[in-house]
Formats: C-alpha cells, sequence, structure tokens
C-alpha cells in the first residue's frame, strides 16, 4: 500500500515538474531576436517605407536578362549566330528544364512587392510626418512594378499563379494554384489604375524621372497591357497621355539616334532600370560573344529609301 502511495506521489511530482519546465521556458522560447528585425517591428517610419521600396527597384536589376530573353530576343529584330546555337538554354521551349525559363525571379520582385503593399499603409498611423498621399506613392510604384512582373510572367507561362498576399507566418502555401490569363492581367489594369493615381508625374532628378515610377511609365505600361488584349482604343488613350508630355519625353534627334543605347536615360527614355557600376551593381545579360547580332532587315530599314523608318 505505501510503495504504491509512493509511487503515485513520484508520478505526481515527475509531472509537476515537467510542467513547471515548460511554464519556464515559454517566456525563453518567446524571446524577441536581437539581430534581426521581424516584418511588425520594421516598418514604423517614412525612412523604412523608402528602404522596403529601394528593395523592390532592387529586384528588377536581377530580371533585366530575363525579361530580355523573354520578349526582344524572341523578336524579328534580334538573329542568333552559331555561336548561341550552342547554348541550350537560348532555346526557348515549353518543355526546356533550362534556368533561364525558371519564373523564381520575378516573383522575387513580388513578393517584396506584396510586403510593401501591405505593410506601409499602416505606417500613415504611426509617423506624423508620413502622409497617406505619400504612402499611396509608394504603394502605386510597388503595385506598378508587379504588375510589369506579372506581365511579362502571363505572356511568357499564360497561366501562372496570382499570388497577391505577404504572409507573416510560416503558414504559407508553396504551391499555389494557376490563374488563368484574363484574371491576371485584369490584376494587372487594376494596379495600373491605382498607380497612375498615386504616383508623380515627375521626380526631381533626371536619373528618378527615368528610373522611379511615374504616370508617365504607368502609362506607356497601360498602352502595352491593351494591346496585348486588343483594347486599341484604351491603348491609344494611354498612350497618347504619354506623346503630350513633350516636357518629359521626346523623340531623340535621328542623327543622336545610337545615344538611346549608349547614353542613359535620354528624353526618349519612359522608365530605364538603374544600375551604378560603382557599387558594383551588374546586370545579367548576356552578349555570348556575339552569339546575338541585329537582324538584317532591322539594318535594311537604314538605307537610303527607307531611312524614315524608324
Amino acid at each position: 500500500m505505501n510503495i504504491k502511495m509512493y509511487m503515485r506521489r513520484g508520478l505526481l511530482c515527475s509531472l509537476m515538474l515537467v510542467l513547471a519546465l515548460f511554464s519556464g521556458c515559454k517566456k525563453l522560447l518567446d524571446k524577441r531576436p536581437d539581430s534581426s528585425l521581424t516584418r511588425n517591428d520594421f516598418f514604423r517610419t517614412e525612412s523604412d517605407a523608402n528602404a522596403a521600396l529601394i528593395g523592390v527597384y532592387d529586384a528588377m536589376q536581377t530580371c533585366v536578362g530575363q525579361f530580355w530573353l523573354w520578349g526582344e530576343s524572341r523578336g524579328d529584330l534580334v538573329a542568333s549566330s552559331d555561336l548561341t546555337n550552342g547554348y541550350p538554354y537560348f532555346q526557348l521551349f515549353d518543355n526546356t528544364t533550362m534556368p533561364i525559363m525558371k519564373w523564381d525571379l520575378p516573383y522575387q520582385l513580388i513578393a517584396r512587392a506584396n510586403v510593401v503593399i501591405t505593410d506601409v499603409p499602416r505606417i500613415v498611423a504611426l509617423d506624423n510626418n508620413f502622409s497617406q498621399e505619400e504612402s499611396n506613392s509608394v504603394v502605386g510604384q510597388a503595385r506598378y512594378l508587379r504588375a510589369l512582373a506579372f506581365f511579362y510572367l502571363v505572356r511568357t507561362f499564360n497561366e501562372v499563379p496570382l499570388v497577391l498576399d505577404a504572409p507573416n507566418s510560416d503558414d504559407v502555401n508553396y504551391r499555389p494554384f494557376k490563374t488563368s490569363p484574363e484574371n491576371v492581367l485584369k490584376q494587372i489594369e487594376e494596379d495600373l489604375n491605382f498607380a497612375e493615381h498615386s504616383v508623380p508625374v515627375s521626380f526631381g532628378a533626371n536619373k528618378e524621372i527615368r528610373g522611379r515610377v511615374t504616370k508617365g511609365g504607368v502609362n506607356a505600361l497601360q498602352a502595352d497591357v491593351y494591346l496585348w488584349q486588343a483594347k486599341y482604343a484604351e491603348a491609344a488613350t494611354a498612350a497618347k497621355k504619354v506623346i503630350d508630355n513633350t516636357t518629359l519625353y521626346t523623340l531623340v534627334e535621328s542623327d543622336n539616334w545610337f545615344n538611346i543605347f549608349s547614353v542613359k536615360n535620354s528624353s526618349e527614355s519612359i522608365f530605364e532600370v538603374q544600375f551604378d557600376y560603382t557599387l558594383n551593381e551588374i546586370n545579367n545579360l548576356l552578349g555570348t560573344s556575339g552569339g546575338y547580332t541585329v537582324n538584317r532587315s532591322l539594318i535594311g530599314y537604314f538605307d537610303g529609301e527607307q531611312d524614315l523608318v524608324r
């Protein structure tokens, strides 16, 4: 009898000890990290909002080479040589397994944009120096960049996951379903409509006018999105807004045509991804040692009889 009583007391004491240990560890396990900031702690001031937005622009730099391969390289103005044909990842087939066709870089941009779109608006209530108008401008720029990434994705892959949330926990769906191209394009239009009414017409320095999202950049992308959907009247309206803004955008004179490519941020530029080589910022454009050249048909446009073709 006494043995059983002692065993019960021992078991009860053991259980109480275990419970005490677990309750004592709770505060230890719930400590906030000292070496890094969580999202809830980070978005507090205007400078935090701008820093997060710069992170979205930074993601654009890594997408440049991929966007070019998905876009211009598939057009008629660029021709490949035998050198290029030696690289299987330049063959843009739908069943390729080469990394050049992966979509991870645009989705990294989208993920950063989603964080800005989700978290920046609450800074207005925390920082008296950060107005609702400034918040809308930051969010508008992020929504433009997100729309640009989705536009490249939907044109390249057709059906793609339309990821718009910014999870703040480990409970994340890592295998989202694909979305129809119609719904992706609808979201792109919504993002651009918000951006058009939120971003400024211009910034102070020319580098920022061309390198940051302005109304002209939004209107230019709107025109492209509408053209892709054969909405010609809407495309013409959006394009006219850019064409009529001769204060910021004018065609480069024919004699200086190559300056469009050799000189950064010309008057003909609407939106350019910026790189500063003094900060070791480089792009991932691949020249393949002459593997890509100008198509002869394009060269033919510049002979004496067809010099007006631009």
